[in-house]
């Protein structure tokens, strides 16, 4: 099966979760990036995409390399991940693939913010 097929489905799933429609539309094309991406790795059918080829993702996403002209925000390669994920658990909880090969992916940390510097008085 291929992941275009299912995008719709995947929608209309995300709308009676509840999510909002912004973040439907950005699942919707994270997944659609996330196809584009298995594409050029020569992947056409869900059944071929295993543990190793979501860590190699997650690796390209995250550097600079022939598939990233950038190198994308931590928050972005959170919120691309993510929409992955939601989709591969949309999959399993249809009955569509036995396991998730998304189940134990670790998300990227955000950098932590600066604590804020405060006026005092004297200020």
């Amino acid at each position: 099966m291929k992941i275009q097929e299912l995008l719709e489905d995947f929608k209309g799933y995300l709308e009676a979760r509840g999510f909002s429609p912004r973040t439907v539309k950005t699942y919707v094309l994270y997944v659609d990036i996330f196809d584009r991406y298995l594409k050029q790795k020569d992947i056409e059918n869900i059944e071929n995409i295993t543990r190793n080829v979501i860590d190699q993702y997650q690796i390209d996403i995250s550097t600079k390399n022939e598939y990233m002209q950038i190198v994308l925000s931590t928050a972005t390669r959170i919120g691309r991940l993510i929409g992955v994920m939601s989709f591969f658990r949309f999959l399993t909880r249809k009955g569509l693939i036995g396991a998730d090969p998304t189940s134990s992916i670790e998300l990227p940390r955000l950098p932590k913010r600066p604590s804020p510097q405060y006026l005092t008085y004297s200020d």
